[in-house]
């Protein structure tokens, strides 16, 4: 038998690459025999930069930047020299977690630090550059970015716009006159792993702002905000970037980078996989294991898990999916993606010590995964 071990990262906890070996480690130690290949991915979300390096190869580029509250610190993205290809992690400087035990404040929070690292991949000679925006910290439509590059934001009086997201409240004027030339010859890829839209029902502020700290004052802020940014884009470029979809990803990042920049926005894990060697790994293979920290509806939205398990039954292979979390009462949706899922959790624990185990629990539950298809292959 040949089992491919697709896995996301495990957020907070491993890469996907580390807990695709635990589920290695873990069927190596069981009755199963056969061959295990192992093949991380990613959607755009937290490790994209990784996962692509591993089945691409490249190097890692330091840079000094800035965190999403303006603080130094040091980023590095991703360089494939062959293709001039950068990979850019938003989560690299803007991620919540550069921000530490610092008190959150989302209308003060933005992505200049990402526009240094795309600054930077440009300086490097990039040709195409692949933006993966899971892990944001921000909701500032990406005006960071474009500041940062060399976009300016003005009010009504055409004083320049110094705090973003928050002085997006008085944005009237857009002026691209001096944004960096190079980015007229380059491919900008945003890597997308959530559908959610800019604006409008199920928005990414009132979805995704309570976990980058919004509270219920800064929400009707925030939206005010994106807004006026959705209008003032549209008067700028011609784009109407309120409702599309993709656009909410990293707090709207990736629709100001469509509509200022033209960037495209693609599903992160589709992109990942038709650019690797996914369909030749595929061909391979008897069963396919797959899993990320949780499944839940946000990995029904597009998430690295669900892309794997709709190509393995489009070639006739059955799928599991091993997560810290899986849902308690599976619909039947649950069922036709997954041939099976489990939870790797062995008792109850609050979740910083489980996110602590996660390695073991993936080695544990792997094995004895392994055992149980190894009794069932006995039996024919």
């Amino acid at each position: 038998m040949h089992i491919l071990i697709a896995t996301n990262a495990f957020k907070h906890s491993l890469s996907a690459a580390e807990a695709a070996l635990a589920i290695r480690k873990g069927l190596m130690q069981s009755r199963l025999t056969g061959k295990i290949t192992v093949f991380p991915v990613a959607d755009g979300g937290d490790g994209t930069m990784e996962a692509l390096l591993f089945h691409k190869g490249g190097e890692l580029q330091t840079v000094r930047s800035v965190n999403a509250q303006g603080h130094p610190v040091t980023a590095s993205f991703g360089w494939m020299p062959g293709e001039k290809t950068a990979v850019v992690a938003l989560s690299a400087a803007s991620g919540l977690s550069r921000l530490g035990a610092a008190r959150l404040r989302p209308l003060q929070s933005d992505t200049r630090g990402t526009g240094r690292l795309i600054k930077a991949a440009l300086d490097r000679g990039a040709r195409r550059i692949l933006i993966g925006v899971g892990g944001s910290a921000t909701i500032d439509g990406g005006a960071g970015i474009i500041r940062a590059l060399g976009g300016k934001f003005r009010d009504r009086a055409g004083k320049m716009i110094r705090q973003l997201p928050e002085g997006l409240l008085q944005l009237a004027q857009i002026d691209l006159e001096k944004l960096d030339r190079r980015l007229e010859k380059v491919e900008l890829v945003v890597l997308c792993d959530v559908t959610t839209p800019l604006l409008g029902r199920g928005n990414c502020v009132k979805v995704f702002g309570p976990q980058k700290g919004a509270e219920s004052g800064d929400i009707v802020l925030l939206e005010k905000a994106l807004k006026r940014y959705s209008r003032v884009i549209r008067s700028c470029s011609g784009r109407d970037v309120s409702a599309m979809p993709f656009g909410g990803a990293a707090g709207g990042t990736a629709a100001g980078l469509n509509g200022l920049l033209g960037a495209r926005l693609v599903n992160g894990i589709d992109y990942f996989l038709e650019h690797t060697a996914f369909a030749a790994a595929l061909r391979q293979a008897d069963l396919v294991i797959t899993g990320e920290g949780s499944l839940d509806t946000q990995t029904l939205s597009g998430k690295a898990p669900l892309g794997v398990a709709d190509r393995c039954h489009a070639a006739g292979l059955p799928v599991i999916a091993l997560a810290g979390a899986v849902p308690l009462a599976p619909p039947g949706v649950w069922q036709r993606h997954f041939d099976a899922f489990f939870p790797i959790g062995h008792a109850p624990e609050p979740l910083d010590q489980a996110i602590r185990h996660t390695r073991e629990n993936l080695a544990r539950t792997a094995c004895q995964l392994g055992n149980l298809i190894a009794q069932k292959t006995s039996l024919h």
